[in-house]
């Protein structure tokens, strides 16, 4: 009934089928959790989307989405997001990659989506997915690497490589409007997009 124009692992209605909630990967949506967690480089992230219903209660669209968790190690990530019948969310999270020499840590977690910023689908307008990943490659260019914020945004690798074309738009979603209208101010240079209509990009974040 909706397409979202990205792939996503396993999902969960609300009881009332006003939410969808899933999770988001760097590397495979086939990684089996179960056996010790997560291996780098995936990374993984809980998404919640507004759904939109019709007078017969059938979901016809959407209308936002919301990036619940932004994880910042390789290895490490959230997933297996699923509803209470009150409209809270619970979902696993690991503390240390699967290969890490660490004691494997998995957690239950419990947060109210209700309290998050929902966003427009980037993916699905081609022009604003142009747009985000273009603000990601600024990103990538100021912020990842050895001596940078390496892992912020979910979806970049620890030696800087870039994200994949498909996952690149999800950064916008780990930067708050601000974080966002900075990136593009003081990162801009001719050839990387029009300035003008990232930062209103940045603003409807």
């Amino acid at each position: 009934m909706v397409d979202f124009g990205f792939a996503a692992g396993k999902a969960d209605f609300a009881y009332d089928n006003s939410q969808l909630t899933f999770h988001i990967s760097k590397g495979s949506y086939l990684t089996p959790f179960v056996n010790g967690g997560l291996d780098a480089p995936t990374i993984t992230d809980v998404v919640v989307v507004n759904l939109t219903q019709d007078d017969a209660g059938d979901i016809v669209g959407y209308s936002g989405m919301a990036r619940i968790t932004t994880s910042l190690e390789q290895g490490v990530g959230s997933y297996f997001p699923a509803f209470f019948p009150d409209g809270h969310l619970f979902y696993v999270a690991n503390a240390v990659p699967k290969k890490s020499d660490a004691n494997k840590r998995f957690y239950f977690k419990v947060v109210d989506p209700s309290a998050e910023s929902m966003m427009a689908n980037v993916f699905a307008d081609p022009e604003a997915a142009e747009l985000a990943s273009a603000i990601a490659k600024l990103w990538q260019s100021a912020c990842s690497g050895p001596s940078g914020l390496s892992g912020l945004s979910g979806l970049s690798g620890k030696d800087g490589e870039a994200a994949k074309e498909h996952e690149a738009p999800w950064i916008l979603s780990s930067l708050s409007p601000g974080q966002c209208g900075t990136l593009v101010e003081e990162h801009w240079s001719e050839g990387l997009g029009d300035k003008d209509a990232m930062l209103a990009l940045c603003a409807s974040r």
